[in-house]
């Protein structure tokens, strides 16, 4: 019973236009140049069929292609395909996505798929918003900022890292730094993550290197992201960008095929 009042309450809140709209007052700012991406590890030509797709709205089912929509990964693609009819198919979808109002119970509030979202609505912002008017850049940030306040609440509600991703971090970090807000938790839970994830050799616990890969192109973005604001690296950062780089040759034979 409390459960259902909690999953309507707070599927309420954040699907109210009015209160996201408070919430979002004072983040008057425009998002540029904060593209901090080293490496693409999407599905490009998945992101291809999905961008192009006239039944954008039926991505409602648990798959690879719902999980590519809802992440907002196609906006890489827009990007690199670049010109005006790219912003106007960015925009439309991202209108009929907010139109959706997805219920907090849905796997679209999935914390791995915010995360994704949000970066993507960050890094490609300047592409798909700077020449919209007044009041669409409005609903862009808001947008941004809905995302930002159900991931931030739902990080907030974990005692530890267990369960979070570096990414899902990664995403927090950004916001907070582009809006002023206080990092100092995020930034301890991102050096939590990394003693938790990185085992002593500098290999990632997965023992997968695309994992491992990956891993290391977050470090690198949150690294740059920092710099960016000025703030100070941990020393945890910068030893496990060269510690996990080094230790990457350890997943390719002698005759440079990788392990499994």
């Amino acid at each position: 019973m409390l459960s259902n009042i909690f999953l309507s309450t707070f599927n309420y809140l954040i699907n109210n236009d009015f209160i996201i709209k408070i919430r979002s007052k004072n983040l008057k700012k425009d998002i540029v140049n904060f593209n901090f991406t080293n490496i693409s590890f999407e599905n490009l030509s998945l992101s291809k069929k999905i961008f192009f797709s006239k039944n954008n709205l039926i991505f409602n089912e648990y798959n690879e292609a719902s999980l590519e929509y809802h992440s907002f990964n196609w906006l890489n693609l827009a990007k690199q395909i670049g010109g005006s009819e790219s912003v106007i198919i960015s925009r439309n979808h991202i209108y009929n996505w907010q139109k959706k109002s997805y219920i907090f119970s849905s796997f679209v509030w999935n914390n791995e798929i915010i995360a994704k979202r949000l970066i993507n609505l960050i890094y490609y912002y300047e592409f798909f918003a700077l020449s919209a008017n007044k009041k669409e850049k409005n609903k862009f940030l808001q947008l941004i900022a809905k995302n930002y306040f159900v991931l931030n609440f739902m990080v907030a509600s974990k005692k530890t890292v267990d369960d979070q991703s570096i990414e899902i971090q990664k995403s927090l970090l950004l916001f907070k730094l582009i809006f002023s807000f206080d990092s100092k938790k995020i930034i301890n839970l991102i050096r939590q993550h990394i003693k938790k994830n990185v085992n002593k050799d500098g290999i990632h616990i997965s023992m997968n290197p695309c994992y491992h890969a990956e891993y290391i192109n977050n470090l690198y973005e949150i690294k740059n992201i920092l710099l960016f604001f000025n703030k100070k690296l941990p020393d945890e950062i910068e030893f496990q960008i060269l510690n996990m780089t080094s230790s990457l040759i350890k997943f390719f034979h002698k005759d440079n095929s990788i392990a499994l």
